[in-house]
Formats: C-alpha cells, structure tokens, sequence
C-alpha cells in the first residue's frame, strides 16, 4: 500500500565402503596426515579476496551514525594512489569485497582496488552522485541528482560489471544517504520527502515533512522505529519508521540550519545547528542529558564519539569535548584545532590515535587524538567535503578537484599510479595516459626509466608518434603516454603493463586495462585483431592454482599407492610366516 500525504570435513559411505579389519596401513596415520597436509596447502593456496570487516558499508558505518572505526590511520599522509574523475568527489567511500566504492559528480560510482587504485567498475546515473552509497547484501542502493534511487548488484573481485536491478524517480534530487529498516529502506530528497521503500523498489510510504528540502542523512533507529532528520530550513524532525508520521520537532537555536546527519548514541541526539553555532545534545531517553553548547563557529559536520569524548568538525577548526559526566560547557572543550576551513562539510575519522577530517582549503589534517596537536596534511587541488574512512591502514576519500585519493604509508622503492583519459575507446583513436611515478626515498628521481608494455597496439611520448620502450623519468615524476590500438574486429581488451625502474630502487608497477571496439564503419566480418578479454593476473593466478592442485592430487594419489603397497607386503609376509 503506498501512503502519499502532507504534513508538517564429515564422510560419507555405506556398506560397501566398510575399510578392512586388516588394514594396517592406516593404523600410522600417514594417508590422515598427508590429507590433512593437501587440504591445508590447498586452502592456502586458492586465490583469497581481501577481505574486510562489514561495518562501513554505509555512510558513518551504520543507521545510528556512530563512525566507530576498527584499525589505526597511518602516521604519515603519503600518497599512495589517486584517480582523476569528470566531476567533484564530494562523496565518501565504503567498501564491499576487496573494493571501494565512491561517487562523482561526473553521474558514476566508481568501484576501486583499494590497494593499487585500478577501476573495477563504474555504473552511470544521469546526475551528480554526491550521496554515500549503502551496501547490502551484495547489492548497492544510493541516490542521484537525477532524482531516482538505484539498487545495483555488485561483481565480486574476480571481474564482471554491475548491473541495475530497479530505480525508483523521487520527488527531488539526492543528496542524502538511505539507511535500512528492516526489509525497507529509508530514505530522502532536497523537496522535503522522506519515504520508506521495500528492498525491491517499491515505495511503501513518502511524506512530505519540510518546506525546504534535506541534504542531511536520516538516522534510522530500528530499535525505537523512528528516524531523525534535519533541514535546510533549520528543522530538526522525529518520525516513525512504521509511517513517516511527525512524532516530534526540537526547537533549535536562531539562523539554523541542519546539514549534519547527526549521531544517536546511548538514546542521546548529538548534532550541530549549522549557522546557529551550537553544538546540541536532546535526551530522547527522557533521561535529562540535555545540554547546549557554543562553539563560535558554524558547523555541518557530523559528530563521532568516543571514550567519552566528542569529536566535530566546525568552520576553521575540528573540537574535541569531553562528555564523560553527560554534559558539556565550555571547560570541557579539550582541544580546538585549526583547519582554515569555511564550509565544515567534512566529519572527522577518528581512530586509537588519530583524528582526520577534511577542509575546504584543500587539506586532508590528521591531529593527535589526545592532544589536537597537528601531525600531518595531505595537500589536495580542491575543497574536501568528503569524509575520510579507512581501509587495511590506508585514508581514503575525495576532493572537489575530481579526484579521489589513497594516503598511507608508501611501500619502499617506486610506486607507479596510470590514469588514462578514457578506459573504452575506438581502434582508430588514440588515448592519453598520464603516468606517475613517486619514490619512498628522500633523493630525486634520477636514472629512473619507465617501461610501458601493452598486450596489442603502441605506445609513445608522442601523439601518433613511434614506440617507445625505454622512457627516461623526469625529475617531478609525471609523464603523459599516449596509447595507439590495433584495429580490432570485436569488442576486445588490452593490458598494458606500466613499470619504473632503476637508481637501485625497489621497482614499481601498474596494470592499465583499455577496452578497445571496432572503428566507426569499420567491416567487422573483414581483418582485423581478434584479442580476448583479458583478465590479466588474475587468470594467471588460477592457471598457477590449477597447476599446483594437480600436484597435490599427485601427491595424494602416491601416498595411497604407497599405503597399498606397504598393506600387499604385510599380507605377503603374513602368508609366509602364518
């Protein structure tokens, strides 16, 4: 019913498999061994995707908000790999087997090897995604400017692409992220609508509750079956998951305006009031942890806490406020840092150590987490809006410079990130790559070459120009290729094998995959390349796989020969000696 409304190891074996009362052979438990030694090399050597905890697959981690991250951030903000998109990244990662995902405002969400930065995938809305996808279930829900929610099921490490499995149009753009209530999800636009609609993109109710529209995120909170929601306008809504009826509006202070999503911890609601400076904390438990603070700056970030303490981002500066005893005043202000940021969009990561957020003067800040002392920033071209999440170790998010960003620890030795201007092209076109290479050591990019080896086709430093193999680094570490494909009579893919060497430095490489089609006109009957997909690596490592499972079998089957052998001495010698 839609509801449309205005308001305010066992074994099996049978007889025939009984094992002989004589046979001796087994009593040693050499064949048990050498199964259980097949069966341990095995699992340890069948391909395993990376794998992660399942607790950020949404935005903040879960319905409530909450943002607890499991690990530690890294010391130092090198960069490990970036990725130029065709819009802003305003966005903020989560993870789904082995890969990230992440939107643009250039329509896609873009699904990344967190390690290497190589693109998976990317699926193409018809408007900027600057929502945080949600994760369930292999399947990713999350919204567009376009107007419509998309679900999409979700490849696996192994390859393949995502495919849409419904749409639903809303009343008005996404900016917010849906969260999940029960067998529902729960959801909102920028016209004021919120809705409930079923996992199989059915809208069960939507209601029109604000005049001004929701760039906020809902918390959903199952246990009490209502969600919270913030406006534009300044309105701060209580509501049933059960209806989307209004059970409750707070009152905030003047010239607010709610762009946080907001926290619910421990029955308590902590969110800041945007231009109204305060920082608010609402007792839904009646249990009089009420309290207002003001924190000088306006703030639309989202607050984490942890061990009794209050983390939020603000313009120009990122607070830590001590909570322990269920209140705070201005003596309980720990720390203010500063981040030279006018906008506050970015909420903080916060981990054992470490606090990081983001600022629209280009910088990703990570402070000590006791102190609020400054320990490193990471520069970017661009505003950061997006929030920080972390991965294996490694920071993750993105940048209104188009670009989304890996910062860690660099391995030792070189590393080489490639970013072609498109990964699909025609037979007769030809692609720019830009390449760069980076050094874990304090001296200069000097007597370091670039090799570059496609599957099919050319590579040059010149558009239309001869190949080239052996390419000299200059000292700042960037380089364009251009790549030139054979003409091809089908849909076909090349690998193109990217490497940095030399200096006696530990050598860096990437993988670049290009999908190349048939020219425009072109006879596809006629000549022409026919080159398979490829699937690089990854079907050299289960050639590899294969190989040595045909070994181990080998071993398995001469460890029983030898059983059978050692059983017919036996019953020889028996015979011979009764």
């Amino acid at each position: 019913m839609l509801i449309y409304e205005m308001s305010g190891c066992s074994s099996i074996r049978d007889s025939r498999d009984r094992i002989p009362e004589r046979r001796e052979p087994m009593r040693d438990g050499s064949g048990a061994k050498a199964c259980t030694l097949a069966l341990m090399l095995l699992f340890l050597l069948l391909p395993i995707s990376p794998g992660i905890r399942g607790s950020w697959d949404q935005w903040r981690g879960d319905p409530l908000h909450h943002a607890v991250e499991e690990g530690e951030a890294p010391p130092e903000g090198e960069l490990i790999w970036s990725y130029h998109t065709n819009g802003q990244v305003l966005s903020s990662p989560v993870f789904h087997d082995g890969g990230m995902l992440i939107g643009s405002d250039d329509g896609n969400l873009y699904c990344f090897e967190p390690e290497s930065g190589e693109l998976r995938w990317k699926f193409r809305t018809g408007g900027e995604i600057q929502a945080t996808a949600l994760v369930h279930e292999g399947r990713a829900y999350f919204g567009s400017f376009d107007g419509n929610l998309y679900c999409i099921s979700l490849p696996g490490p192994a390859g393949g692409r995502p495919s849409k499995i419904w749409n639903v149009t809303l009343e008005g753009r996404i900016l917010s992220s849906c969260h999940i209530f029960g067998d529902s999800l729960i959801a909102a636009d920028d016209e004021g609508f919120i809705y409930r609609i079923t996992m199989e993109g059915n809208i069960e109710w939507m209601r029109k509750i604000s005049d001004t529209g929701f760039w906020a995120s809902p918390i959903v909170d199952g246990a009490g079956s209502r969600g919270i929601i913030g406006d534009t306008g300044g309105g701060l809504f209580m509501f049933s998951l059960e209806d989307g009826r209004v059970k409750e509006t707070f009152e905030l202070p003047d010239r607010s305006e709610v762009y946080s999503s907001g926290l619910l911890r421990d029955g308590v609601l902590y969110i800041p009031t945007g231009e109204g400076r305060t920082l608010i904390a609402r007792d839904l438990s009646g249990g009089g942890r009420d309290w207002d603070l003001h924190i000088e700056n306006p703030s639309y970030s989202t607050p984490v806490l942890r061990d009794g303490r209050l983390y939020i981002g603000s313009f120009e500066y990122m607070w830590c406020i001590d909570i322990e005893d269920g209140n705070a005043t201005e003596e309980d202000i720990l720390w203010s840092s500063p981040t030279h940021d006018f906008q506050g969009g970015s909420s903080p990561l916060v981990t054992d150590r470490y606090v990081l957020i983001g600022s629209d003067d280009h910088h990703l800040y990570c402070f000590d987490r006791e102190t609020g002392e400054e320990l490193w920033t990471f520069s970017t071209s661009g505003y950061v809006y997006s929030s920080p999440a972390l991965f294996n170790g490694s920071v993750y998010f993105g940048s209104s410079d188009r670009s989304v960003y890996c910062i860690g620890i660099r391995p030792p030795g070189l590393s080489v990130s490639a970013f072609p201007e498109r990964k699909e092209i025609a037979a007769d076109e030809v692609v720019e790559i830009e390449v760069m290479v980076n050094s874990s050591e304090s001296a200069a990019l000097k007597d370091v070459t670039l090799h570059a080896v496609p599957s099919a086709g050319r590579i040059s430093v010149e558009r239309n120009g001869s190949e080239s193999e052996s390419i000299p680094v200059p000292p700042s570490g960037k380089m364009t290729l251009y790549y030139m494909p054979p003409y091809v009579s089908s849909r076909s893919s090349v690998d193109i094998y990217i490497e940095a060497g030399g200096a006696d430095l530990v050598p860096g490489n990437t993988l670049v995959r290009i999908t190349v089609e048939p020219a425009e006109g072109a006879d596809e009957t006629g000549s022409g390349v026919e080159l398979k997909e490829g699937r690089g690596p990854y079907i050299a490592g289960s050639v590899a796989v294969v190989i040595l499972n045909i070994i181990l079998l080998m071993v398995l089957i001469l460890f029983r020969i030898r059983d059978i052998n050692t059983f017919e001495r036996r019953e020889s010698d028996e015979t011979r000696h009764p």
